[in-house]
């Protein structure tokens, strides 16, 4: 009964560690709902630990390694991530951006607090990096976390004294957080645990930030390069494996810092595991899903297809009461994620079921054509042809109507939340239903001849993929200004709309300010969520950062009783800022109109970088004296 620690590990991280779903004690003043949400996670664990099936310790492993796997596939695996990352770079060089900034500062938040705490008790640290304080931080929280796991796991104790101490390890965990304010977040408490985690060894940057999503998006090239494999050549499955993941749209996903990346992981491998239609472990699949859930809340839309099998295409003798039976202790792991889901629909409605509306037209076909067009956008119309083909030349597989079925369900939610088209959404779910009917064609069509078809036009969808992403800004650019400063959004030529985060590199602008010594009288307005972590990223001492956190806490309140919006500036409120003497301009409301302002206050322009391939602006503007 070891495996069922493996729940307990995951419920003390999401609900003890990060405290995720908790209410402010004092805003509430400890009402029946705090009690609710406080000790509802411990309910939930202990339910799944007392329900689930006993399953052996080795079967959660989420990949069974072949012995000679390491001997015969791995230079084809490194040769495959050494190409995607070679194309990819102009991609990881970027600045995290947007929304990213407040992912990447949830993850981060306990190292901040305590930097927090220590910067104001001391003056020990003032010359020392920000980031290498929260490196070193991050290095002890994360090895004293790793030690207590592992000393609880391995302690010789029966299974029910750990379950008490792990509950109550996490009660406790989460009444401290709740004396601090609880975590209301509505945001699953693993979207930046990421690049915590990977913190002490990788440190605090943009490419850190980056390589905390990339390095999954290489190790996934492992597990589609092992599933292709099943049913084709290794020279095959590599092509497939680079002709997939060389999209400029998954790759662009994959080099990022968004969360819709770990939705497209999970639909993407769940479905792998039922394409393959033997010796499918479902109790395996769910608490994988578990564990996704907590990266990405839609991540739980994966159980439809997984349920879809379980009930239609299970080999077991049972009827359909049994298999509703047992489909119910297989799926039991998805009990620890509820607790959270609730807190999300109950207390934060707007920022998921809110945003979903009933749309009158979605019954007629410009609808869905205006769905057919958001998915070519996004992806381009090679890999949409391509998808296409697959799903027709697919249709006598068994599972076919399981895959379509799950296509159609996803269209219409992620429709019905997002009507605008953005890539990320259109990405989430494509990509998955790509990778599944590439996997039945492999399947259904096993002559010498189909694998030589499938080939070229792998090689044609590379040559495309790489031309595009080495030519975009020729190929993909009407404008010389592409990026809506009033939107926030990046306008491209129809089927080149992939990128999914504002394209902006600051890397620069931070060391032209380092040149001139001006980090301690600096202002960065736009979309930074009121946070500092650009600057940390970019080199800020812990003395810095002090006289950084005091402009930008000042200037916020300044603009809010101006009523300035949050994302925007305002020239003349800068300027009358004697603390301020330089301001990066990027990624902010009327960012043009803003540098314009200020330059006709005096300001003068000491830098700036127009991006060669993405044609975004960051301009680096100084106090006259």
């Amino acid at each position: 009964m070891l495996y069922k620690l493996h729940y307990l590990l995951l419920s003390l991280l999401a609900f003890g560690f990060y405290g995720a779903g908790l209410l402010d004690p004092i805003e509430y003043s400890f009402s029946s709902k705090f009690i609710v949400f406080l000790i509802l996670p411990l309910i939930a664990t202990f339910a799944v630990i007392l329900l689930s099936n006993n399953v052996k310790e080795e079967d959660l492993n989420i990949l069974h390694i072949k012995k000679n796997y390491l001997n015969n596939d791995l230079l084809i695996v490194i040769f495959i991530s050494i190409f995607l990352t070679f194309i990819s770079l102009k991609f990881l060089s970027l600045s995290i951006s947007n929304d990213a900034y407040f992912y990447a500062t949830s993850g981060l938040i306990h190292v901040l607090k305590i930097a927090e705490i220590l910067a104001s008790k001391t003056s020990f640290f003032n010359d020392l990096n920000v980031s290498s304080l929260i490196q070193i931080l991050s290095f002890f929280i994360v090895s004293g976390f790793i030690f207590i796991c592992f000393i609880l796991y391995r302690l010789n104790l029966n299974i029910k004294i750990k379950v008490v101490i792990f509950l109550s390890l996490i009660f406790l965990l989460r009444f401290s957080v709740s004396l601090l304010g609880g975590n209301q977040n509505p945001h699953p408490p693993f979207v930046g645990f990421p690049f915590f985690f990977m913190s002490p060894l990788l440190g605090i940057s943009d490419i850190s930030a980056k390589l905390s999503f990339f390095l999954p998006y290489l190790f996934f090239t492992f597990f589609l390069y092992q599933s292709f494999k099943n049913y084709a050549s290794r020279i095959v499955s590599a092509i497939l494996c680079i002709a997939l993941l060389s999209i400029p749209a998954i790759l662009f996903l994959g080099s990022t810092f968004e969360q819709s990346f770990w939705g497209m992981l999970c639909f993407s491998i769940s479905l792998i595991f039922i394409s393959q239609n033997k010796n499918i472990h479902y109790q395996k699949i769910f608490f994988l899903i578990t564990i996704f859930c907590f990266f990405r809340s839609s991540s739980i839309l994966a159980c439809i297809p997984v349920a879809l099998h379980f009930l239609f295409h299970n080999n077991e003798n049972l009827n359909f009461k049994e298999k509703i039976i047992k489909l119910a202790q297989a799926s039991m792991p998805i009990l620890i994620f509820s607790p959270f889901f609730l807190f999300a629909l109950v207390e934060n409605s707007d920022a998921n079921i809110g945003r979903i509306s009933f749309d009158e037209n979605i019954f007629l076909v410009s609808w869905y054509i205006e769905i057919a067009k958001n998915i070519i956008d996004a992806f381009s119309i090679v890999p949409t042809v391509f998808l296409a083909t697959l799903i027709l030349i697919t249709v006598n597989q068994r599972l076919f109507s399981v895959g379509l079925l799950f296509f159609a369900v996803l269209i219409l939610i992620y429709n019905l939340i997002d009507e605008t088209g953005h890539p990320k959404y259109q990405l989430e779910y494509v990509v998955p239903m790509l990778i599944f009917y590439l996997i039945l064609f492999l399947k259904k069509y096993t002559s010498q001849a189909s694998r030589i078809f499938i080939s070229i036009i792998a090689i044609g969808l590379i040559i495309n993929n790489v031309n595009l992403i080495w030519n975009f800004n020729n190929q993909c650019l009407e404008s010389s200004t592409p990026y809506n400063e009033q939107k926030f959004e990046y306008e491209a030529k129809f089927g080149c709309n992939f990128v999914s985060q504002p394209p902006f590199k600051l890397t620069d602008a931070y060391n032209e300010l380092r040149r001139l010594d001006g980090f301690s009288s600096m202002y960065l307005p736009g979309v930074y969520y009121d946070g500092t972590l650009s600057q940390i990223m970019n080199g800020a001492t812990v003395q810095e950062w002090k006289s950084i956190t005091k402009i930008l806490k000042n200037q916020k309140e300044i603009e809010r009783s101006h009523k300035i919006d949050w994302r925007g500036s305002n020239a003349l409120d800068i300027d009358q800022n004697n603390e301020i003497r330089f301001v990066i301009i990027a990624d902010v409301l009327n960012a043009a109109k803003l540098k314009e302002s200020l330059i006709e206050l005096g300001w003068l322009v000491r830098s700036s970088y127009t991006h060669p391939m993405f044609y975004t602006n960051v301009t680096l503007l100084e106090r006259r004296k």
